[in-house]
């Protein structure tokens, strides 16, 4: 107290006058409430609100801007002649808060709120201009605002700069950017339509204009705001937001490797389309069946057949899917005048043919090789010369024509490598080769948990054999020689109870001596639970071999009983073989481990209440699946009610009570045993032992026996088409389709068929262009890496603009296919991945608005022929500003290697620094971001240019560069 007021000047923190708050006893002045007792110790009163201050200064004022806060309470307790307010952001979100301001200053009578609202902040946020100069005269009076400009000469800082720097997409951050948009703006669009239509389901209207009065709410502004924060992300790194590429959990990705993310991405989605066209096509082709139109049906699978092998260099048909096109096609040809039993090329009589076709193929190839030489000779000269490289147009010819003779090759020597022959035994050759390879993934999984288990089997097998029967009962001699030695039996029990309370510790406790008062009675409990023990494994052991025997040919009753299972797909049918052994499985589980309640911690004293709950908690966990509605019977399985599975249980892999009583009884009874009864002790108890081994890799093999059954399963289901529903009290399934459903699943089915193959013929142009930038990307480092050897330099590829800039140029500079000119900057890429020049591209588009009007929207590739809409044709620009343009100083720092590939702006950044630092060592830089990914990839690339940092992570936390502890 004394120091404080003897000083000339108080300094404190925000925390300090907080905390201050609570001891403050004129904060309840004019309150009601008491305490029930009273306090026990004083509480001594704070100081800073007894002493009147000649003048009161808050720094950072917009601390107390809000009025709620114990900050703001307690400054509001604070007695000054003179208050101030240091601030350099007294506005933060709103108007409101500078009464927070003014009510600290005590500016009367706008320190009230009602008169704040109504006099100041109502008519000015209304635009009353009378009002509005009224609040700025206001303010004039109590504010005083000090620029950069007034102090500049006190605080003699250099001179601040900025320097905006334009940096351009690279070509896969712009593929991504344009992802990420298109995505953007399709839920930017759906939750507009979704306050459209909510607007005007409310009002009753569908004026248009409706939405324009709509109040929009925070999780409203949010949901828009979303997309924008994505693309600002994506201008970063791809992998920057919870919406990049993929998480950046250790290392970032190149942009190589991003790349090779974005291809694999494009060919996820591409055989998505590809698989919604063919299961249309299998659809229409059923339909057509159901008809009766089996050419139809024909025409539509080898429709199918033609469209997989298309795409086969790009996209893979799921297998099930090319089993069913081959099944079906097979059966229907059958019926059909095109029916052939064999393969027509396997007849000796086409071995003549096949001659003849290789010496055409061999004559016109070398004829077209002999063309193409010339053609470059007189044509490409200087380009060979310059480059020593053939050009692009005429590698890709070349290349299609070796392409086009393995194919004419192929399509004579052999048939099941070509989809053009639909011989009754290519087909079904086609479909063995399908599901042979369909089913070993799960046919090597099971032979590995076979082996497994017949390891652990075989083990228990030959500790069991070890153990002759009358040497299976050692226990009941120790029992009886520990009676005959007048040995008290309540000893050996206690001694029970607490074996098994030290085995369980932390799991509960139970204890024999509640059951068991005798050895006769210890006698009997133990010989019930062996029994019981060995019945149980035996059973299990009996069925799991039974149904190990038929994996190499499932019945069909067992395969069937997978599908229609009432506890794991709702079916109609009878238990499947996995929940009959699960049955069992509960029954040895409980004999064979320790099973405890999970409510209370205590272990479950008999077997059978061990049993009990755990079918319980099985019958619980079916009984929330939703059960759809079903006519018939329910299901044989006992007490199928959730009310009866209250017990909440745990099975912990630990010994058994009996395992643990016998082992007690025979650290207890070693001195009366001989030597032949010990070891038969110790290997009764390494059977337990090698019991509780075997039983996983039982569980395992069971596994494995379910998911071969439901393979072939899937298979069965693969095959079968749509059928036609004769009788109404037909049993429904996901094939029965009814009379009525025929047309409107007809046109469904031809819907999805045109939009996928539109959205395939999208994705396949992506996926090409894709590759070609990664096959430009490989022949540029390759190139790259030439010039670096030739010249003797030993620095590392740079993936920098100015490293690889005049060198992807070369590559990147192929004729147009039309005008044959050189296309250098900008380019027209179709969505088959093939490209014009801007003017042939404008002259198609003039020639088609000229000759077709509106009612023709698009042009054919003339490398391809491919169809492709005018709006979809990209506008790819590869070097959008030229080195003249640029200023000296960029010029120089053009010339800066940076090592690593992490993105345009990461490299800009990384390249800047590098600058500042050659030119002044002891220079500083701060870079800050709003998000902690940006910093995580920028901390990568500056460690790869040997540039040392400090990374603060708020706080006092921060995480220095191993080298150099010197601040960036």
């Amino acid at each position: 107290m004394t120091e404080i007021i003897t000083a000339d000047v108080v300094l404190t923190t925000y925390d300090v006058l907080k905390e201050d708050l609570s001891h403050d006893f004129d904060r309840h002045d004019g309150d009601r409430r008491f305490l029930r007792f009273q306090k026990r110790y004083p509480v001594i009163p704070t100081v800073l609100t007894r002493i009147h201050w000649w003048r009161l200064c808050l720094d950072e004022a917009q601390m107390v801007e809000s009025g709620r806060t114990s900050v703001t309470e307690m400054a509001l307790r604070l007695n000054a002649q003179h208050r101030w307010c240091i601030t350099g952001t007294p506005i933060q979100r709103k108007l409101d808060d500078l009464f927070g301001l003014l009510r600290f200053l005590r500016t009367n009578p706008f320190d009230t709120y009602r008169w704040w609202v109504d006099i100041i902040r109502d008519p000015y946020e209304r635009g009353n201009k009378v009002a509005m100069n009224y609040a700025h005269n206001f303010f004039r009076e109590i504010m005083w605002r000090s620029s950069k400009i007034h102090v500049s000469a006190e605080l003699q800082l250099p001179p601040q700069e900025e320097c905006f720097s334009w940096l351009i997409f690279s070509s896969i951050e712009e593929y991504f950017y344009k992802k990420q948009h298109a995505t953007c703006m399709d839920h930017a669009h759906q939750i507009i339509r979704s306050l459209r239509n909510d607007t005007n389901r409310r009002e009753s209207i569908s004026d248009s204009n409706a939405l324009l009065n709509v109040y929009l709410s925070n999780d409203d502004i949010a949901k828009l705001l979303v997309p924008l924060l994505k693309l600002r992300q994506a201008c970063c790194h791809p992998q920057v937001g919870s919406s990049g590429l993929c998480s950046l959990q250790h290392n970032p990705l190149s942009m190589d490797e991003i790349l090779q993310v974005l291809i694999g991405k494009a060919k996820i989605e591409g055989e998505e389309e590809l698989r919604k066209i063919v299961v249309a096509l299998n659809g229409l082709a059923g339909l057509a069946v159901i008809e009766q139109r089996n050419q139809e049906a024909i025409s539509l699978y080898k429709e199918a057949l033609a469209l997989a092998h298309e795409n086969i260099n790009d996209f893979r048909v799921d297998p099930l899917l090319n089993l069913h096109i081959n099944y079906n096609l097979a059966e229907l040809l059958r019926i059909s005048s095109e029916y052939l039993q064999e393969c027509p090329l396997k007849n000796p009589a086409f071995e003549v043919a096949i001659s003849r076709k290789r010496k055409e193929i061999d004559t016109v190839e070398t004829n077209v090789l002999s063309v193409k030489r010339n053609k470059i000779c007189e044509n490409s000269v200087l380009s060979l010369t310059a480059n020593g490289l053939e050009t692009s147009e005429d590698k890709n010819t070349i290349g299609q024509t070796c392409m086009t003779r393995d194919v004419d090759v192929e399509n004579v020597t052999g048939c099941h490598s070509s989809f053009e022959c639909f011989a009754d035994d290519c087909l079904r050759k086609t479909c063995n080769t399908i599901t042979e390879k369909y089913l070993s993934t799960f046919t090597s999984r099971l032979v590995v948990a076979q082996k497994d288990f017949n390891a652990s089997f075989t083990e228990v097998l030959n500790i069991t054999k070890e153990l002759q029967s009358e040497y299976m009962n050692w226990w009941l001699y120790a029992l009886d020689c520990i009676e005959e030695n007048n040995i008290s039996a309540d000893d050996l029990i206690k001694k029970i109870d607490n074996s098994s309370s030290k085995s369980t510790t932390g799991l509960g406790s139970w204890g024999i001596s509640s059951r068991v008062k005798s050895i006769a009675g210890l006698k009997y409990a133990i010989q019930a639970d062996i029994d019981s023990l060995q019945s149980s494994r035996q059973h299990l052991m009996d069925r799991l071999l039974e149904v190990d025997k038929t994996m190499a040919n499932p019945r069909d009753e067992d395969i069937e009983g997978q599908r229609y299972c009432p506890n794991c797909y709702d079916g109609t049918g009878s238990l499947c073989i996995q929940c009959e052994l699960d049955e069992l499985f509960q029954r040895y589980e409980s004999r064979l481990f320790l099973v405890k309640k999970s409510n209370n911690g205590s272990v479950i004293d008999s077997v059978e209440e061990a049993h009990d709950l755990l079918r319980r908690k099985y019958e619980l966990n079916h009984f929330f699946r939703n059960r759809k509605s079903k006519e018939g019977p329910e299901p044989d399985y006992d007490n199928n009610n959730p009310r009866s599975a209250r017990e909440n249980i745990q099975v912990y892999r630990h010994p058994s009570r009996t395992e643990t009583a016998l082992r007690v009884i025979w650290n207890h009874s070693k001195t009366v045993l001989g030597k032949q009864y010990s070891t038969m002790a110790k290997k009764h108890l390494l059977l337990f032992e090698a019991m509780r081994k075997e039983f996983p890799q039982a569980r395992f093999l069971s596994i494995a026996q379910t998911q071969l059954l439901r393979a072939h399963d899937e298979i069965k289901m693969s095959i079968s088409r749509l059928q036609l529903k004769e009788k109404e009290d037909d049993p429904s399934a996901a094939n029965i389709v009814t009379r009525e459903e025929l047309i409107p699943y007809n046109v469904q089915f031809t819907s999805e068929k045109f939009m996928s193959l539109s959205s395939l013929a999208r994705v396949r142009g992506q996926l090409r262009y894709l590759k070609g930038l990664a096959v430009c990307n490989k022949k540029t480092h390759n190139q790259h890496d030439e010039s670096l050897a030739k010249a003797g330099d030993a620095v590392d590829t740079a993936t920098s603009c100015s490293a690889t800039g005049q060198t992807v140029s070369d590559f990147r500079n192929e004729p147009c296919p039309i005008c044959q000119e050189k296309v250098f900057d900008q380019k027209m890429v179709f969505q088959c991945g093939h490209f014009v020049c801007c003017k042939c591209c404008l002259y198609m588009t003039e020639q088609t608005a000229a000759q077709f009007g509106k009612r023709k929207q698009w042009i054919m590739c003339p490398t391809c022929r491919q169809r492709t809409d005018i709006e979809n044709i990209a506008f790819v620009v590869e070097k959008p500003w030229d080195k003249h343009e640029k200023s000296i100083e960029d010029l120089a720092e053009s010339t800066i290697s940076v090592q690593g590939s992490y993105g345009t702006k990461f490299e800009a950044v990384t390249r800047r620094i590098l600058r500042i630092t050659s030119t002044d060592g002891t220079a500083k830089v701060l870079v800050f971001s709003s998000w902690n990914d940006v910093l995580d990839v920028l901390e990568h690339s500056l460690a790869a240019n040997n540039i040392s940092y400090v990374r603060m992570k708020g706080g006092r936390q921060h995480s220095p560069n191993s080298r150099v502890r010197r601040a960036i």
